[in-house]
């Protein structure tokens, strides 16, 4: 319970009368906070610095209270919003051509290191070859994955065919690269 103006109310009383207000007097909370900010530049800094901790706390249980609900907001909004997703990546990339370039030059290296000398280059092909045909056959793409990651937090694997598997690429991207035992 929550005391307003002398009178008690629960948590969902005092949010709709919080959104309600809000929505009255949108414009001028937004300039009386962009004012506030303006006079007081360092606030937020401040806030933070002397309470780092506790603000580290709390948006840490903040995150893994509300963590499924979060990723499953945003793959309701990645589903919806696909192709706009897609126009601002494609154009992310475009600007950032030489970040891209660094990334797949460390990801080629990483895979020249991690390929063994009797890793078989024959069945190594053949996954890739596989994971082609069932990308035309089965219209969904299928990505050739390293079990344990080449360039993983904890283990780095190989390239070589025992460490390969052939899945989904919605499965692989959202595996990134973590490895499960």
């Amino acid at each position: 319970m929550f005391n307003l103006r002398g009178i008690s109310v629960n948590k969902l009383e005092k949010a709709k009368y919080d959104k309600e207000r809000y929505r009255k007097n949108r414009d001028k909370m937004l300039a009386e906070g962009k004012q506030y900010r303006k006079l007081n530049p360092d606030y937020d800094k401040t806030r933070y610095t002397s309470n780092k901790e506790l603000m580290k706390t709390q948006s840490l249980a903040a995150y893994q209270k509300n963590r499924n609900a979060r990723l499953q907001q945003m793959k309701i909004y990645r589903e919806l919003h696909k192709e706009r997703i897609n126009a601002q990546s494609r154009k992310w990339f475009s600007k950032n051509k030489g970040l891209m370039n660094a990334h797949n030059a460390k990801r080629r290296a990483a895979k020249l290191n991690a390929t063994v000398s009797w890793a078989k280059a024959g069945l190594i092909e053949r996954y890739y070859k596989i994971a082609q045909f069932l990308s035309k056959t089965m219209n969904e793409q299928y990505h050739v994955d390293h079990m344990i990651p080449l360039q993983g937090s904890r283990v780095c694997g190989l390239h070589c065919e025992n460490n390969l598997q052939i899945i989904t690429a919605k499965n692989n991207l959202s595996k990134h690269n973590n490895w499960e035992n």
